[in-house]
């Protein structure tokens, strides 16, 4: 479904007929695809509809979010009380956590002696850059998307996010991490004294004790993945659509920008190691995960209103009953004329890789 493959109708493929389909003209019609999606041709869309389409996932992006930023809060405000608890010291200043303290990290102790953090105003720098650079590709990826009608992505762009961004949220209220950032810091960042002065509310870029796991790389590789989903299909279209023949377009802008942001966090003390390694793990598993790719385009029902109705079934269908309808219209394929006439696939609307 994601057209993890190069396209093509040979005999070779296990299956690419979906992309032609008989039209009352000259018998073949090609039909556009989205996501590795086909469209229903025959079927236009309204204006309403596709307002709808992306309207109800960024409504549930903007709940989401807005429900993590509000309980950020809660973890920040465990973690201040917890520093100035102290075990009993008398003042922060002379206790375990004093000048910024933080847990060993690998990464982070290789920038720390290299003094890479050292200037407080620097590391102020490079937060506010780790926060605003996952948002702007996000706002580039969702505007292309949805000026080049790919409903699909845009869709799995936001719920993908929104599914992701909640599950983080209790994530890191069940564990509160000592903040990478140390306390004074922290302190500094929210522009309080003490945690008697925090107050919950909405903050965009989250909290200073968001540790486990890193938002900031999620946010960064879902939007690099989707934009390189939608640019391979505009401009990487057939065989062989490899960046020197190795690597897939989507997969080197995935890599590129999010070892920026993993540098930038890392110059800014934004995360520990281990929190950036668990979001990238996540991010790569649930957008790979094709299962859920289904359940969010079918949780929106305007998108699916769009494509083909066959499409449409056959997404529903469980991996294993499609995968035995591929092998029966394979050995239908192979036995009619040694495998040359492949009129038996007519009909069939959907590219499967096994």
């Amino acid at each position: 479904m994601g057209g993890d493959e190069d396209s093509g109708v040979t005999p070779d493929r296990v299956i690419s007929s979906g992309l032609l389909r008989s039209g009352p003209a000259n018998g073949v019609v090609r039909r556009p695809s989205n996501d590795g999606i086909l469209w229903d041709a025959t079927n236009k869309p309204t204006l309403w509809t596709k307002i709808a389409a992306i309207a109800l996932p960024l409504s549930i992006a903007l709940v989401s979010n807005f429900t993590y930023m509000a309980c950020g809060g809660i973890a920040q405000k465990k973690y201040l009380e917890f520093v100035e608890d102290g075990g009993g010291t008398p003042s922060v200043k002379d206790g375990f956590w004093a000048d910024d303290r933080r847990l060993p990290d690998l990464l982070l102790d290789v920038f720390e002696q290299k003094g890479l953090h050292s200037s407080h105003d620097s590391l102020m720098l490079w937060t506010k850059i780790s926060d605003v650079f996952p948002q702007v590709i996000g706002f580039a990826c969702l505007v292309y998307l949805t000026r080049r009608q790919k409903y699909v992505l845009a869709n799995r762009l936001m719920l993908t996010q929104s599914f992701l961004v909640l599950l983080n949220s209790v994530a890191e209220n069940i564990t509160v991490l000592p903040s990478s950032y140390g306390y004074d810091r922290c302190l500094a960042y929210l522009d309080i004294e003490d945690s008697s002065e925090l107050t919950f509310g909405i903050t965009p870029t989250g909290s200073c004790a968001a540790m486990i796991w890193s938002g900031h790389i999620v946010n960064m590789l879902i939007p690099a993945h989707v934009l390189g989903c939608a640019l391979e299909e505009d401009y990487w279209k057939g065989p062989g659509r490899r960046i020197c023949g190795v690597v897939k377009p989507k997969t080197f802008l995935m890599v590129f920008l999010g070892l920026i942001e993993a540098l930038i966090l890392l110059a800014a003390r934004g995360h520990y190691s281990v929190d950036m390694m668990l979001g990238i793990m996540l991010a790569l598993l649930t957008l790979t995960n094709k299962s859920l790719a289904t359940i969010f385009l079918l949780a929106n029902p305007f998108v699916a209103s769009m494509i083909d109705p066959e499409e449409l079934e056959l997404l529903k269908m469980p991996h294993e009953a499609l995968r035995n309808r591929v092998r029966s219209i394979r050995t239908e394929a192979v036995e009619n004329e040694g495998g040359g006439n492949l009129s038996v696939l007519q009909g069939v609307s959907i590219e499967v890789k096994l």
